[in-house]
């Protein structure tokens, strides 16, 4: 595989894989802490629900990694969400519930950012089918960790309680920021400042007024009927039903009027 022969990525895909592992090891551990606090399954349902939720805004985090430099969204974001991480560290009881469903929300936000700062990333760093290799490569860890890490991760709960769990994902996020901190590329431009968000919002907000505006002009009695001068000339159409009736019985009637005003027709010569 071409992309594994460079340094860089090989770093990247060790930071990234040991990050996953902790990130999927946390996912289903928060549901299980929330659950044996709470007793209730519905508990346990709203820390996905509120891991869920930030997909609602990843063109945003899209959007974002577009505009800013990508190998230092990517660092800033993995020490937030390390740090963020460690406040679960404070759970021991059901009134701390509330930070579990803080940590998973912000946890959805960061994986959306990561997610489009990283493939920003490999793209500036690797091109063409060596791209293609390290995106299968990297879905290929992740895929295969979604197996493993759960598990690990329920386990160690059991063993020890949420708290380490906590610990490992943060020492696997500090892996992903040293792996970061060793790459060297060149990014490409980013397209605007943090403004072109904003417009970028704004333009979609107006083209869907745009949009609603040309529907209701489109509605069937919003707009009179028009019809070109010489429809008149063509059968059914600018015409009332009946009209053609109406004008052969009208020229057949002058027609007769007209043969008795001329008189008997003239006769053959025999």
């Amino acid at each position: 595989m071409g992309a594994l022969r460079d340094p860089r990525f090989r770093r990247l895909l060790a930071g990234q894989s040991l990050s996953s592992f902790g990130d999927t090891a946390l996912y289903l551990t928060l549901g299980i802490w929330a659950k044996s606090l709470t007793g209730s399954n519905a508990a346990a349902g709203g820390v996905f629900l509120a891991l869920g939720i930030p997909n609602l805004f990843a063109p945003l985090a899209g959007h974002l990694a577009d505009r800013v430099g990508r190998l230092r969204l990517l660092l800033i974001t993995n020490a937030a969400a390390g740090l963020m991480v460690l406040s679960l560290l404070a759970v021991h009881s059901r009134a701390q519930l509330w930070i579990i469903y803080v940590v998973a929300f912000c946890y959805g936000v960061a994986a959306s950012i990561l997610n489009s700062a990283g493939a920003g990333l490999r793209k500036d760093m690797l091109a063409g089918d060596d791209l293609a290799a390290a995106n299968a490569a990297l879905q290929t860890v992740s895929q295969g960790l979604r197996i493993i890490a759960p598990l690990a991760g329920a386990g160690l709960y059991v063993a020890v309680g949420g708290g380490a769990v906590a610990i490992l994902d943060a020492v696997t996020f500090a892996a992903a920021i040293a792996a970061l901190a060793s790459i060297r590329v060149r990014e490409s431009a980013p397209e605007a400042g943090l403004r072109g968000i904003s417009a970028a919002c704004s333009d979609r907000a107006g083209a869907l007024r745009s949009a609603d505006d040309q529907q209701q002009s489109g509605r069937p009695g919003d707009r009179r009927r028009r019809v070109r001068p010489d429809d008149r000339d063509l059968p059914g159409r600018g015409r009332r039903p009946g009209d053609d009736q109406r004008r052969r019985a009208a020229l057949a009637d002058n027609i007769s009027r007209g043969r008795r005003d001329l008189g008997p027709a003239p006769g053959r010569a025999g």
